[in-house]
């Protein structure tokens, strides 16, 4: 369904730093080990849609921005595109850190040991 919305020249928004489904790209994020949805990229490889980074943030209590970065590069595949993704939610995330919510453990060396043996293997 996704695939057909692309074609049709649509826009399918997608959360892209929650591996939800514990099956996702092995990357580096801020340093350190995890895994992110291969979703985007992989529709954007197999499409040839743009795969774009949408920042957000609140510059006060009653207003929020929006700011679409350019097409992440995908040439180098799946696992490359993934990173460059993980890259740019990095960056965005620094530059204001206190409008992220990550409401569960998302870094491998914070997970219980049981569920990160599972992701290891």
């Amino acid at each position: 369904a996704l695939r057909a919305v692309l074609a049709r020249g649509g826009i399918v928004c997608l959360l892209g730093e929650r591996d939800l489904r514990r099956t996702g790209v092995p990357v580096t994020f801020f340093g350190e080990p995890t895994r992110m949805p291969a979703g985007p990229a992989r529709l954007a490889v197999e499409t040839g849609a743009p795969l774009l980074y949408a920042e957000f943030w609140y510059p006060d209590a009653t207003s929020m921005r929006v700011r679409v970065h350019p097409p992440i590069d995908v040439s180098g595949g799946i696992e490359a595109g993934t990173q460059a993704m993980a890259d740019a939610f990095a960056e965005g995330i620094a530059r204001h850190p206190a409008d992220w919510h990550m409401l569960q453990p998302l870094w491998l060396a914070d997970l219980p040991a049981e569920r990160r043996a599972r992701i290891e293997d």
